[in-house]
Protein backbone atom coordinates (compact mmCIF):
# COMPACT_ATOMS: atom_id res chain seq x y z
CA UNK A 1 0.00 0.00 0.00
CA UNK A 2 1.42 3.71 -1.07
CA UNK A 3 1.39 6.09 1.57
CA UNK A 4 -0.49 8.87 1.01
CA UNK A 5 1.74 12.45 1.73
CA UNK A 6 -0.12 15.86 2.29
CA UNK A 7 1.50 19.19 2.95
CA UNK A 8 2.81 20.21 6.24
CA UNK A 9 0.34 23.08 5.95
CA UNK A 10 -2.75 20.76 6.49
CA UNK A 11 -1.61 19.51 9.47
CA UNK A 12 -0.89 22.84 11.55
CA UNK A 13 -3.95 24.72 10.22
CA UNK A 14 -4.62 25.82 13.48
CA UNK A 15 -2.02 28.13 15.33
CA UNK A 16 -2.43 26.57 18.33
CA UNK A 17 -1.09 23.18 17.23
CA UNK A 18 2.78 22.89 16.00
CA UNK A 19 5.09 19.72 14.65
CA UNK A 20 7.55 18.40 16.98
CA UNK A 21 10.76 18.26 14.64
CA UNK A 22 12.51 15.02 13.64
CA UNK A 23 10.62 13.46 10.97
CA UNK A 24 10.86 12.67 7.41
CA UNK A 25 9.76 14.80 4.45
CA UNK A 26 9.39 15.50 0.89
CA UNK A 27 10.39 18.81 -0.82
CA UNK A 28 10.35 18.81 -4.49
CA UNK A 29 12.17 15.24 -5.25
CA UNK A 30 14.48 15.11 -2.32
CA UNK A 31 14.02 13.03 0.64
CA UNK A 32 14.93 15.07 4.03
CA UNK A 33 14.91 15.78 7.79
CA UNK A 34 13.14 18.15 8.98
CA UNK A 35 15.04 19.85 12.03
CA UNK A 36 12.76 22.77 13.02
CA UNK A 37 9.14 24.14 12.41
CA UNK A 38 8.62 27.54 12.08
CA UNK A 39 5.41 30.35 11.38
CA UNK A 40 5.33 29.85 7.79
CA UNK A 41 8.50 27.80 6.78
CA UNK A 42 10.84 24.37 7.86
CA UNK A 43 14.39 23.94 8.56
CA UNK A 44 15.62 21.18 7.03
CA UNK A 45 18.90 18.66 6.32
CA UNK A 46 18.74 17.13 2.63
CA UNK A 47 21.47 14.49 3.86
CA UNK A 48 23.92 14.31 7.18
CA UNK A 49 26.84 16.53 6.50
CA UNK A 50 24.89 18.99 4.38
CA UNK A 51 23.65 22.68 5.36
CA UNK A 52 20.46 23.20 6.31
CA UNK A 53 17.87 24.83 4.11
CA UNK A 54 14.44 26.73 4.13
CA UNK A 55 11.42 25.46 2.32
CA UNK A 56 7.69 26.61 2.73
CA UNK A 57 5.31 24.59 4.49
CA UNK A 58 3.27 24.32 1.94
CA UNK A 59 5.75 22.69 -0.14
CA UNK A 60 6.87 20.43 2.51
CA UNK A 61 5.05 16.82 1.83
CA UNK A 62 5.32 14.41 4.46
CA UNK A 63 3.10 11.19 5.78
CA UNK A 64 0.86 12.10 8.64
CA UNK A 65 2.01 8.84 10.43
CA UNK A 66 5.15 10.70 11.14
CA UNK A 67 4.17 14.12 11.77
CA UNK A 68 4.18 14.16 16.10
CA UNK A 69 1.65 17.21 16.49
CA UNK A 70 1.42 19.34 20.00
CA UNK A 71 -0.71 22.17 21.60
CA UNK A 72 1.35 25.16 21.32
CA UNK A 73 1.29 27.56 24.74
CA UNK A 74 -0.62 30.75 24.30
CA UNK A 75 1.91 33.51 23.38
CA UNK A 76 0.73 35.41 26.94
CA UNK A 77 1.44 32.40 28.60
CA UNK A 78 4.73 31.67 26.44
CA UNK A 79 5.88 35.23 27.33
CA UNK A 80 4.86 35.26 31.09
CA UNK A 81 6.84 31.63 31.45
CA UNK A 82 9.61 33.32 29.37
CA UNK A 83 10.10 36.20 31.63
CA UNK A 84 9.77 34.34 34.96
CA UNK A 85 13.05 32.38 33.48
CA UNK A 86 14.86 34.88 33.06
CA UNK A 87 14.10 36.39 36.09
CA UNK A 88 15.06 33.45 38.11
CA UNK A 89 17.98 32.94 35.89
CA UNK A 90 19.29 36.62 37.05
CA UNK A 91 18.67 35.61 40.72
CA UNK A 92 20.81 32.33 40.28
CA UNK A 93 23.18 34.66 38.78
CA UNK A 94 23.44 37.05 41.80
CA UNK A 95 23.58 34.21 44.35
CA UNK A 96 26.57 32.83 42.12
CA UNK A 97 28.42 36.87 42.19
Amino acid sequence: MKTQLVPLNTLLNNEEIGAIPGFPALIGDRKVTVTAVLERTVVYEPAAGEPRQLARIGDTMVDPAHVKLRQLDNPAVAARRAAKRGVEASRHRERAA
